[in-house]
């Protein structure tokens, strides 16, 4: 086929007059080409996008779950907790953590010398989540980044500032 056109798409049509195929100019082609490899290498925007943290030697990842403004958040199986806590750590949380290790829930690798998550985990919020991670009080929405270096504030979860 030798066309010649001015940047148009054309289309073939069945006989009841449905598009079937389309005929486009290189040049939108080539950029449709570049699109589909940028969204290969593009996370999934999902409520499941993985976050982590890392500090004291340990490392965890999970998601938040829930509102946006005020979200829970699942840390994942396989994520580390540091064994020791400072003893500003408020007794909430070592209760948790109390809680975690006689249902099971966290072990202890002496192996890595921390905790490991056997299951996913929901918490009431990233900050108790990363709080009982590293031991000592943490904001959540500020040391949990995902895979772009994003903070979940910075993804938009937490308080808007309205009120």
């Amino acid at each position: 086929m030798n066309y010649q056109g001015n940047n148009k798409v054309l289309f073939i049509v069945d006989k009841d007059g449905k598009k079937t195929h389309a005929l486009l100019p290189i040049e939108a082609y080539n950029a449709l080409l570049g699109f589909k490899e940028l969204l290969k290498n593009t996370n999934n925007v999902s409520d499941n996008e993985l976050y982590s943290f890392h500090a004291k030697n340990v490392s965890a990842k999970g998601f938040p779950c829930g509102k946006r403004t005020s979200p829970r958040f699942v840390v994942v199986k396989g994520s580390q907790a540091a064994l020791i806590d400072t003893v500003s750590l408020p007794q909430k949380v070592k209760d948790e953590k109390e809680k975690l290790l006689n249902n099971n829930i966290i072990v202890i690798d002496y192996e890595k010398n921390c905790f490991i998550f056997e299951k996913d985990y929901e918490f009431s919020s990233p900050s108790s989540a990363a709080s009982l991670i590293c031991g000592n009080v943490r904001n959540g929405l500020d040391v949990f980044v995902n895979r772009n270096g994003f903070s979940l504030k910075q993804s938009g979860y937490g308080p808007t500032g309205k009120k």
